[in-house]
Protein backbone atom coordinates (compact mmCIF):
# COMPACT_ATOMS: atom_id res chain seq x y z
CA UNK A 1 0.00 0.00 0.00
CA UNK A 2 1.04 3.55 -0.66
CA UNK A 3 1.70 5.36 2.63
CA UNK A 4 -0.64 8.24 3.43
CA UNK A 5 1.55 11.30 3.70
CA UNK A 6 0.17 14.08 5.92
CA UNK A 7 0.44 16.73 3.18
CA UNK A 8 -1.89 14.77 0.91
CA UNK A 9 -4.37 14.21 3.73
CA UNK A 10 -4.38 17.98 4.30
CA UNK A 11 -4.88 18.72 0.59
CA UNK A 12 -7.68 16.16 0.34
CA UNK A 13 -9.49 17.43 3.42
CA UNK A 14 -9.05 21.13 2.67
CA UNK A 15 -10.06 20.79 -0.97
CA UNK A 16 -12.74 18.15 -0.32
CA UNK A 17 -11.18 16.02 -3.06
CA UNK A 18 -12.17 12.42 -3.76
CA UNK A 19 -9.40 9.85 -3.20
CA UNK A 20 -9.55 8.74 -6.85
CA UNK A 21 -8.91 12.30 -7.98
CA UNK A 22 -6.06 12.64 -5.45
CA UNK A 23 -4.38 9.54 -6.87
CA UNK A 24 -4.86 10.69 -10.45
CA UNK A 25 -3.57 14.22 -9.92
CA UNK A 26 -0.89 13.82 -7.25
CA UNK A 27 0.20 10.18 -7.55
CA UNK A 28 0.06 10.37 -3.75
CA UNK A 29 3.76 11.22 -3.60
CA UNK A 30 5.04 8.21 -5.51
CA UNK A 31 7.94 9.56 -7.51
CA UNK A 32 9.80 6.48 -8.66
CA UNK A 33 8.88 2.82 -9.16
CA UNK A 34 11.21 -0.13 -9.59
CA UNK A 35 9.92 -3.40 -11.03
CA UNK A 36 12.22 -6.27 -10.08
CA UNK A 37 12.43 -9.99 -9.55
CA UNK A 38 11.26 -10.99 -6.09
CA UNK A 39 14.68 -12.44 -5.31
CA UNK A 40 16.22 -8.96 -5.63
CA UNK A 41 13.83 -7.08 -3.34
CA UNK A 42 15.94 -7.20 -0.16
CA UNK A 43 19.07 -5.97 -1.93
CA UNK A 44 17.17 -3.17 -3.66
CA UNK A 45 15.53 -2.06 -0.40
CA UNK A 46 18.94 -1.91 1.32
CA UNK A 47 20.38 0.24 -1.46
CA UNK A 48 17.44 2.65 -1.32
CA UNK A 49 17.67 2.95 2.48
CA UNK A 50 21.44 3.49 2.23
CA UNK A 51 20.57 6.70 0.37
CA UNK A 52 18.26 7.76 3.22
CA UNK A 53 15.06 7.21 1.25
CA UNK A 54 11.99 5.34 2.48
CA UNK A 55 11.05 2.47 0.17
CA UNK A 56 7.80 0.53 0.22
CA UNK A 57 6.37 -2.33 -1.77
CA UNK A 58 3.40 -1.05 -3.76
CA UNK A 59 2.40 -4.44 -5.15
CA UNK A 60 3.38 -7.82 -6.47
CA UNK A 61 2.91 -9.32 -9.91
CA UNK A 62 2.92 -12.96 -10.87
CA UNK A 63 3.56 -14.39 -14.31
CA UNK A 64 0.84 -16.52 -15.84
CA UNK A 65 1.99 -19.54 -17.78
Amino acid sequence: NIPNLPIFELIQKTGQIEIGEMRRVFNMGVGFIIVADESKVDAIMKIIMKHKLTPFIAGVTRSVQ
